[in-house]
């Protein structure tokens, strides 16, 4: 654990990406999150630019990201919010961000591990967050 701790802040550190409340922890998911919405907003201004390396670049370090540091726990966390009663604002919070992970292994072509990862998703859909009244 202690490992992947000074991985992140390693990397985060490379990066400059400093983070905003210093009482959270440097693998928090919000804060992993907010590192991997940097990198999408860099390799967008990279491609805005017509620079195509630094987007490739910056494109490879959102699939490392991606495949080492959320991938890995991400999935049975979320898993773990759904079973929870009581909670469906963080149950359909659960939903998005294993949505959102989805779709980045996808757009950032991640491979077997990320599809691995991700397996089951839609039979734990099934019945994680009930419909809201008025929708």
């Amino acid at each position: 654990m202690q490992e992947a701790w000074e991985k992140v802040c390693r990397i985060y550190s490379e990066k400059g990406f400093a983070k905003k409340d210093k009482d959270l922890p440097e693998d928090h998911l919000g804060l992993e999150l907010e590192f991997m919405a940097n990198l999408i907003a860099e390799e967008r201004a990279a491609r805005g630019k017509g620079d195509a390396a630094a987007a490739e670049k910056t494109s490879g370090e959102q699939k490392k990201s991606l495949a080492e540091h959320l991938s890995p726990w991400v999935p049975a966390f979320c898993a773990d919010v759904r079973k929870c009663p009581g909670t469906d604002f963080y149950k359909a919070a659960s939903l998005i961000t294993e949505g959102f992970l989805q779709l980045e292994g996808e757009l950032l072509g991640s491979g077997e591990e990320q599809a691995s990862a991700l397996k089951g998703k839609k039979e734990r859909q099934a019945a994680a967050v009930p419909a809201a009244p008025g929708f």
